[in-house]
């Protein structure tokens, strides 16, 4: 049971990073007329700044696993 549990949180979790920038994407088309920008640049400049922030973790992420595997390697 615990192990079914868990899988669904997973999968709430997985979907929640589905859904969220999908909601603040459509929240920015909505929002766009407001603020005198247009939709579609708002829009954009949301999904930019999501996938830019996604781009420097990941490379960060990565960059400091290598180092910590070059290091392991190396000291063996």
């Amino acid at each position: 049971m615990q192990e079914a549990e868990q899988r669904i949180e997973r999968l709430l979790r997985l979907n929640d990073g589905i859904c969220v920038p999908t909601l603040f994407l459509f929240i920015a088309l909505a929002v766009g007329a407001d603020t005198g920008d247009s939709r579609v640049v708002l829009a954009i400049k949301l999904v930019v700044r999501k996938v830019g922030i996604g781009l420097v973790v990941g490379l960060g992420m990565a960059a400091l696993g290598a180092r910590i595997l070059q290091f392991r390697l190396s000291s063996v």
